[in-house]
């Protein structure tokens, strides 16, 4: 049993690894610039502005770089701050985790009842 665990937590790191590398990938390759969309409610921003925020962001720099330090904050639970709020999002997760947990509860319920309903039936 210990050797199952154990053999479960040696993969569960490169599994980690390859989501994180997906997620971050996926935030890079979405059409669109996520600096721009910060000043699309105010009319827009000049070049310099976009570059100085780029730079703020750290987005000027290469994508090896930018992956580390996704990592290492990630790793500290600082998770950013929302590109069109501002906040925290990790305030904005834990504010809507309430609800999220609600809603799963519900579906959860659901499926084990329709689930073992059908199983009985099958």
């Amino acid at each position: 049993m210990w050797r199952y665990i154990l053999n479960r937590l040696i993969w569960a790191i490169p599994i980690i690894f390859a989501i994180t590398l997906l997620v971050f990938s996926m935030l890079h390759l979405v059409p669109g610039d996520p600096v721009r969309a910060m000043f699309v409610e105010s009319g827009g921003a000049t070049a310099e502005q976009i570059a100085q925020i780029r730079h703020l962001l750290g987005l000027d720099r290469p994508l090896h770089i930018q992956y580390l330090d996704y990592i290492s904050k990630a790793l500290r639970g600082d998770l950013g701050r929302s590109i069109i709020t501002q906040q925290s999002v990790f305030e904005l997760i834990r504010s809507n985790f309430p609800s999220t947990f609600q809603l799963a509860l519900a579906g959860m319920s659901l499926a084990i009842l329709f689930g073992t309903l059908l199983g009985i039936a099958a």
